[in-house]
């Protein structure tokens, strides 16, 4: 279990995340037990790829208030969810390249 407290554009959040399945070095997952959204579910699965490894990340997410908030802001929560994967791919890419 992680217990941690970040930013969302500027806004203060806590967020915790227990593990709920942990297979290592093949797959784990982590699930939201408390912030800023109703249900958040990240699978990561490593599949050895040619010379490496192939990262795979599967995400679920529900807003609160899902019924107005996806109307009001879900296309902007979607667009913020993938450029935080697009950064850590771009980042993961870049380190192991050294």
């Amino acid at each position: 279990e992680f217990v941690y407290r970040l930013k969302i554009h500027g806004v203060p959040a806590k967020w915790k995340t227990m593990i709920a399945n942990w297979k290592p070095p093949y797959e784990f997952v982590d699930w939201q037990q408390q912030g800023p959204y109703s249900v958040w579910y990240h699978s990561h699965l490593f599949i050895p790829h040619k010379q490496g490894t192939l990262l795979i990340d599967e995400v679920k997410f529900v807003l609160p208030f899902a019924w107005i908030s996806n109307w009001l802001i879900g296309w902007f929560i979607k667009m913020d969810v993938k450029n935080i994967f697009s950064y850590r791919f771009k980042y993961i890419r870049d380190y192991y390249k050294k």
